[in-house]
Parts: C-alpha cells; sequence; structure tokens
C-alpha cells in the first residue's frame, strides 16, 4: 500500500471541515442563550427593577436611599453607604 499526499490530506481536510461547523453550531448556539437572557431581562426583570427598586435607588439622585444608586452598573458595585457587597 502506498501513502499518497492526497490520501494523507482528505482525511485532514474532512476533520477541520467537521471542527469548523462544530464551531459555527457552538457560536450560533451561545448567541441564541445571549438573546434569550437578554429578552428575559427585558420583559421580565427591568420592569421589576423599575416598580420595586427605581423609586428610592435612581429616579432622583438626591433622593437615593442608603446612597444605593442602581442607575448604572459601576455605581451600584460601588454599593451605598454600607459598601458594596461585591467589594
Amino acid at each position: 500500500m502506498s501513502i499518497t499526499t492526497s490520501s494523507i490530506a482528505r482525511p485532514l481536510i474532512d476533520i477541520a471541515c467537521c471542527l469548523a461547523l462544530t464551531i459555527i453550531a457552538f457560536s450560533n448556539a451561545a448567541n441564541a442563550a445571549d438573546e434569550n437572557a437578554e429578552s428575559l431581562f427585558v420583559r421580565r426583570i427591568q420592569p421589576l427593577l423599575n416598580e420595586k427598586c427605581m423609586a428610592c435607588h435612581g429616579n432622583d439622585e438626591s433622593d437615593m436611599q442608603g446612597g444605593l444608586d442602581l442607575r448604572s452598573l459601576s455605581a451600584l458595585l460601588r454599593g451605598g453607604i454600607k459598601k458594596s457587597r461585591f467589594s
């Protein structure tokens, strides 16, 4: 049996194609998960935060209760008077 370049290259090409298709499939699944998470936040979580939290922690800067500002991620992570639990 003689080993030729094409007999070696063909399995490598097949493996490369399978790998490329797998990467594409996983990236599409990750994008769908991101879209689902964003949709969940917009539909369910954001209205709840607006209703229950933003009146005291986001609408009026001069009236922030406990010094906790929820208008941005950096302000949230900074925390309020008692500081952040993330520090």
